[in-house]
């Protein structure tokens, strides 16, 4: 979970230096990268605040995103439930399926977000279709949902996910149904029993 800002008195990254960058990575990270140049860019003209959120403990793509974020000069807002091994320069520790947990982020979070980058992501197994669910979309959406006020115009939100997530055709009726309900992490507990 990072926000994107360059350190007081530091001089906004140049595209060249992140190309440079991106171009000394795996082919896995150079395609994180291309995805994240855009929102990435504007660094080189003002500063940037970005948010990514991760439930469980970042893995290599959230880590490559994370790194590539505070590399390209970022200040990072961190949301896992796990230890943040990215030198950020804030960490909140969150628990994606707790309403409460998220409201304290919130809180905790700055009055403008220019960039939400959504990385929260568990499999099932091992863990509930519920947990999953919860963690999956709902805690996501319920996050940014809230954070959607503090973006501003020409603000972005990413999401990655894994393909697991593609099977949204087949439900579509439940999916939709489920998209009706308020975003409260209490009503989606309860629709998914």
């Amino acid at each position: 979970c990072c926000p994107l800002v360059p350190p007081p008195g530091a001089p906004p990254p140049s595209n060249v230096r992140l190309q440079a960058f991106w171009a000394a990575r795996s082919d896995a990270e150079q395609a994180l990268a291309r995805t994240l140049a855009p929102l990435a860019a504007p660094c080189t003209l003002e500063a940037l605040e970005a948010l990514s959120s991760a439930a469980l403990p970042a893995d290599n793509l959230v880590q490559a995103a994370a790194q590539l974020l505070v590399d390209a000069g970022a200040q990072v807002y961190a949301l896992d439930i796990a230890d943040i091994s990215v030198p950020v320069a804030h960490k909140l520790q969150v628990d994606m399926k707790d309403q409460a947990s998220l409201d304290a982020a919130l809180a905790a979070l700055p009055a403008t977000v220019h960039s939400l980058f959504n990385c929260a992501g568990v499999p099932n197994p091992p863990f509930s279709a519920a947990d999953a669910v919860m963690i999956n979309f709902a805690g996501l959406r319920y996050l940014t949902e809230n954070l959607i006020p503090r973006i501003p115009a020409g603000g972005a939100i990413v999401s990655i996910a894994s393909t697991a997530g593609m099977g949204w055709k087949q439900n579509l009726a439940r999916v939709r149904e489920f998209l009706a309900l308020d975003n409260r992490l209490e009503t989606a507990a309860q629709w998914l029993q």
